[in-house]
């Protein structure tokens, strides 16, 4: 089963109360749709949540009744008619496609977004033969891109010296839980997950997000023609 928009996460504050309120719109958009959406007690609860006081809101009623709405707002994945991709090589809806690119014709059967992060990689590093090997994959977030990381050292480096390295490092902000979600709409990029890795010598895995529009893009803009200005 699948909630219309809407998750049973509370974080607080009205960004809740506004996200409720697009829920609702967006269920409402599905009246002509056959799913089993209870559209009359989901306004109903709606109205008994938004008349509650700030002080209120966050009271064991309140949680239950936000329960309550999610729960009205409750279809089955079943019902849900997902088509074949169109700009994507499978519907991405509800899905995770291996694949991000076209694939290249040179025998390799990579992709070119998996070529491009190895040479990108080796570019910015500055490390000529560096090996990297990627899977590409697309998934349904609005923006942000994440990698699952696992890395060589020359010498051993403990998660907690990695740890003290990063958080030292500009751009960089230490989390528990990176997620593309956490980053979106923020400069820095996320880094969290950090652990010894079993698979290859002096070896760290760790996981970081980052809001693709910022950073890479019109962020990596800026922050250069700072630099250059620092010069003049």
């Amino acid at each position: 089963r699948a909630m219309v928009s809407l998750e049973a996460a509370v974080t607080g504050g009205r960004d809740v109360m506004a996200a409720l309120k697009i829920a609702l719109g967006i269920a409402a958009a599905l009246r002509s749709l056959p799913f089993d959406v209870n559209l009359w007690q989901a306004q109903n609860i709606w109205n008994d949540l938004f008349r509650r006081s700030d002080k209120d809101r966050w009271s064991p009623e309140w949680k239950l009744a936000f329960k309550k709405l999610g729960d009205a707002l409750y279809i089955s994945v079943d019902q849900l008619v997902i088509e074949e991709g169109v700009k994507f090589p499978s519907g991405i809806a509800h899905n995770v496609i291996p694949l991000a690119g076209a694939i290249v014709d040179d025998g390799t059967f990579e992709s070119g977004e998996e070529q491009k992060l190895r040479f990108e990689s080796r570019k910015i590093l500055e490390l000529a033969d560096l090996l990297v090997d990627a899977t590409c994959v697309r998934v349904p977030v609005f923006t942000g891109h994440s990698l699952a990381i696992t890395a060589g050292f020359e010498r051993p480096i403990s998660p907690d010296e990695a740890k003290a390295i990063l958080a030292a490092a500009p751009g960089v902000v230490l989390h528990d839980m990176p997620t593309p979600r956490l980053v979106a709409g923020q400069d820095p990029t996320y880094v969290g997950r950090i652990r010894h890795a079993q698979t290859v010598p002096n070896g760290l895995s760790l996981f970081l997000s980052s809001d693709n529009l910022r950073k890479g893009a019109a962020l990596n803009a800026v922050q250069i023609a700072e630099e250059i200005l620092k010069l003049r």
